[in-house]
């Protein structure tokens, strides 16, 4: 028997790497074991601010409570989208079902995808999120520099 909680808030939550060691019961996706074992649709994206329909079973992390399986997009699901990095501030709408999922060895012993904060841009020094651990500058600055590139022309 699985625990299905109902989201009565807006809490952070955050995309979970290294599930694909976890896997649905036999016979079903993700999304369609959330639907089976609900007895609810899928409908829009968990995530608050994306109206995608919801075509995974994302494994999340609810803060404060754990490991759970969230109806979400494959945008939003995708482990590349920084938005849904820990320390994004990303949370789930209000009234969301969700299910209680256990951590498994990979999800325990992967790198964490987390946002860095206070990242200062080193052209403008404004504060700012970072697509990418990696970035330096913020999105106008990139913008202005690959912008200022193409201008130039090639080599």
């Amino acid at each position: 028997m699985s625990e299905i909680f109902k989201v009565e808030g807006q809490l952070q939550t955050w995309n979970i790497e290294g599930s694909s060691d976890d896997s649905p019961p036999f016979g079903f996706s993700w999304i369609s074991w959330a639907e089976h074992a609900t007895g609810k649709k899928r409908g829009r994206c968990s995530y608050t601010g994306c109206d995608a329909s919801a075509t995974c079973g994302g494994h999340v992390w609810i803060k404060h409570l754990g490991c759970f399986i969230a109806p979400i997009c494959s945008g939003c699901n995708y482990n590349g989208n920084s938005k849904r990095w820990q320390g994004s501030g990303s949370t789930l709408r209000d009234g969301i079902v969700v299910i209680k999922r256990e951590m498994t060895v990979g999800m325990l012993n992967t790198d964490r995808k987390k946002i860095r904060q206070n990242n200062k841009c080193i052209n403008c020094k404004k504060t700012f999120t970072p697509k990418n651990p990696n970035h330096k500058k913020c999105d106008k600055c990139a913008n202005e520099y690959f912008h200022h590139a193409a201008t130039i022309g090639p080599w």
